[in-house]
Formats: structure tokens, sequence, C-alpha cells
């Protein structure tokens, strides 16, 4: 059940990076149209006009790329949850700043930060209030360390098992897989998990090392 979950997720992470391809080669075309009308504008001493177009280009590829942070990976995944959470009227507040050229795995950064939102998706999804439907996510480089933190409203009473925190749906055979995955990666990088909750609140922070 393990590896059909990590399978799934892998073919998932494979599809998003697909729509992110996809969606720059949109955005080269369309630059590159842009340049052409721009060059022959200036060809024609159109220069006001040419000038106008080519700050209204930027303008929109600055609003087109790295949306939430400067890697790409980490974006797809971002812009995937964002959509998600719109369609379940969850508020979904996000501050990252994670480099393009990172010493860290570009899937394990997808496989953290897709299970992180999966998983406070899944929780604030249970609430039927919609004060309650908010999730704080983040990410950021700090010295020789990668972390991730992801923190949402306690919608449930957590349910525990020793150390480990136990999934709350009823096939538990086949589900909360998505915390070891990240406890996995954690310690691949000799990093850690920490998991710190109250009667309101649910936050994790992943530390990794950088190699």
């Amino acid at each position: 059940s393990f590896i059909e979950y990590y399978n799934k997720l892998s073919a998932d992470y494979h599809d998003k990076v697909e729509e992110n391809l996809m969606e720059i080669r949109k955005i080269r075309h369309d630059f590159n149209n842009s340049l052409a009308v721009i060059q022959s504008l200036i060809e024609n001493n159109d220069l006001e006009n040419a000038s106008a177009m080519a700050e209204q280009l930027e303008i929109k590829c600055n609003n087109e790329t790295n949306k939430y942070s400067s890697n790409n990976i980490l974006d797809v995944i971002l812009q995937h949850a964002e959509n998600s959470c719109t369609k379940k009227g969850i508020k979904l507040h996000i501050k990252c700043a994670v480099p393009q050229s990172i010493s860290i795995n570009q899937i394990d950064i997808c496989n953290i930060a897709e299970n992180l939102l999966h998983n406070a998706v899944e929780a604030v999804s249970k609430s039927e209030n919609d004060a309650e439907k908010e999730i704080y996510f983040s990410a950021w480089t700090d010295g020789d360390m990668l972390l991730f933190k992801s923190e949402n409203p306690l919608i449930k009473n957590i349910h525990t098992n020793g150390k480990k925190i136990l999934t709350s749906k009823s096939d538990k055979k086949n589900h909360g897989f998505g915390l070891e995955i990240i406890k996995d990666i954690a310690k691949s990088y000799d990093g850690d998990v920490f998991i710190d909750y109250d009667n309101d609140t649910f936050k994790i922070i992943v530390q990794l090392n950088i190699q």
C-alpha cells in the first residue's frame, strides 16, 4: 500500500511538471511573438509604442513566472494547491523563498510540499466553519538548512500510537503514509520533523540539511 501511494504521488508529480512545461511553452511562444512585434515597431521608428509594449511584456512575464518562490518545481505544487483550495473555499497563505539551484532533490521538495499541503487541505476541509478553513504554508532557507512549515486550525482530535500520529480515515491500512514519507525524506538529509499542536492549532516544521 505504501509503494502504491508513493507511485501515485510520483505520477501526480510528473503530471504537474508536464502541465507546468506546457504553460512555459505557451509563455515562450507569446513572448517571442511580442518581441517580433516590438522589433517591427522599432524598425518603423515607432519607439513610443515599442516602449509601451515592452513595459507591458515585462509586467506580464513577472506575473506569470515564479509566482510563489524562485523554485519552478515548488511553484507547480503551490499553484495546484491554490487551485484546489480555491475550489474548496480554503484560504491558502503562501510565503516561500526557495532558490532554484539548491542541492536538495527536486522530487523530495515536491513530495514534502505535496504531502504537507494535502494533509492540511484534508484536515480543514472537514470543518463546517469557514473561518477555520485557512492554511499557512512557508518554505525558506536558513544557512545550511531548508525548512518547510505548515499550520492550520485543528478540526478534530489527534489520535496517536506512541509518538506516531494515526490517520483519521477508516481505512488505516491504505492511508496515513504522507507523514511517514516526509519523515523518511528528512532522515535522508540528516534532518528532522517537528510537530506541535494544541486544542486550536496543528503545526509541522520539516528541516533538511542542504548537502
